[in-house]
């Protein structure tokens, strides 16, 4: 009967042991906390714009560093403003081409789904042989083609605030800003197609398109605004 007694007292403890370690094991996993490594992302604002696009984006602490690269498509639906008097100082959205975006974002600590970034503009784009119409006073008309290779560069400053799901899985981020934009222009317009009464190379102070090949540059600030969605890889904290 003794040794009955200190087989079960035994079992008993081990199963005890077991139990608490169960439990701790449990609890430590409960307590394990997890944060994104990097991320895969997409700017679902740029598909607005025709401009289908893919992220990457590494976080350290309060720090991540990204790179976005889209694709720059012309719009089915802007391309050409039939009614405009100087299309080729602004031809719309008729480009192709490559767009990169390098970006820093810097974490509050406080809130720490709240940041500010900086971030870098850079685009090549271009369109060939592109027919523009451009209408003055008094119906005059003129008909010109054109084409250009185009490049912009520049910089925006921006704020966002992520949200995370439970497990950080996936984050959706929606940030917003301004920006200040270089763009230098090399264009070529030829097949000048004029009305009767067409004045010359200005008319009541507008510059009219005339055949040749030019450069120009010219700067703007322009409103930035996103949204990103994005599928995080996790770490152990």
């Amino acid at each position: 009967m003794k040794y009955i007694t200190t087989a079960f007292l035994v079992i008993f403890n081990c199963a005890s042991i077991h139990a608490q370690k169960k439990d701790s094991i449990s609890i430590d996993s409960i307590d394990t906390k997890y944060h994104p490594l990097f991320s895969i992302t997409t700017d679902l604002a740029q598909y607005g714009l025709f401009q289908p696009n893919i992220g990457f984006e590494y976080k350290i602490d309060t720090l991540a560093f990204g790179i976005n690269v889209g694709l720059i498509e012309p719009s089915p639906i802007f391309a050409i403003n039939p009614l405009a008097n100087g299309q080729f100082t602004d031809p719309g959205t008729v480009y192709s081409g490559i767009a990169f975006r390098f970006y820093l974002k810097i974490y509050n600590k406080k809130h720490p789904y709240s940041y500010w970034s900086f971030q870098a503009v850079y685009k090549k784009e271009a369109f060939n042989n592109i027919s523009f119409s451009d209408e003055y006073r008094d119906e005059i008309l003129n008909t010109y083609t054109m084409s250009e290779n185009g490049t912009v560069m520049g910089f925006e400053i921006l704020h966002g605030n992520e949200i995370t799901a439970k497990d950080e899985n996936y984050t959706i981020d929606l940030f917003y800003g301004f920006g200040y934009h270089v763009r230098a222009m090399n264009y070529t317009i030829s097949d000048e197609n004029t009305s009767p009464t067409y004045p010359g190379p200005e008319y009541n102070g507008l510059t009219i398109a005339l055949p040749g090949t030019y450069s120009s540059t010219f700067s703007t600030f322009t409103p930035v605004i996103g949204l990103r969605i994005g599928w995080n890889y996790l770490k152990k904290e």
